[in-house]
């Protein structure tokens, strides 16, 4: 279980993302984050998964206090973060430290195995989301 007390983000200029939230979700499952836009949703995503810090608040994975998630979690991006110019496979080389195998059996997992050596530039939206999860 991960528990989130008293978190807040607030940037240096001032403006506050989030004051003082509380939550808690389970190790697996679905979580739904709704809110308006300019609600503060992609700040506390960010400082969940550790690409960011939160200015104040606790946080505890199983009762234990961590300074952040981020070696325990995987942050998927609206915008695929991918090499145009490389294929899928090599793409995935460069950013997990997989053997070869894996690395296909996770395309093949992702259902894109047919496109393994395909430029990203060339593949659709959906299985450009794919690569960026995987």
């Amino acid at each position: 279980m991960y528990k989130f007390i008293d978190c807040s983000k607030i940037y240096s200029n001032g403006n506050k993302a989030f004051l003082n939230v509380n939550f808690s979700f389970e190790d697996q499952g679905l979580i739904l984050l709704k809110g308006n836009s300019g609600s503060g949703k992609s700040s506390l995503l960010n400082c969940i998964s550790g690409l960011d810090n939160f200015t104040t608040g606790k946080i505890f994975h199983n009762d234990i206090e961590m300074n952040s998630l981020l070696d325990l979690s995987t942050f998927s991006f609206q915008e695929n973060k991918l090499f145009e110019n490389m294929s899928i496979f090599d793409n995935l080389r460069i950013t997990c430290n997989k053997c070869d195998e894996d690395i296909l059996d996770i395309i093949k997992m992702l259902r894109i195995d047919d496109h393994v050596n395909e430029l990203v530039s060339n593949l659709s939206g959906g299985q450009r989301a794919r690569v960026g999860i995987a």
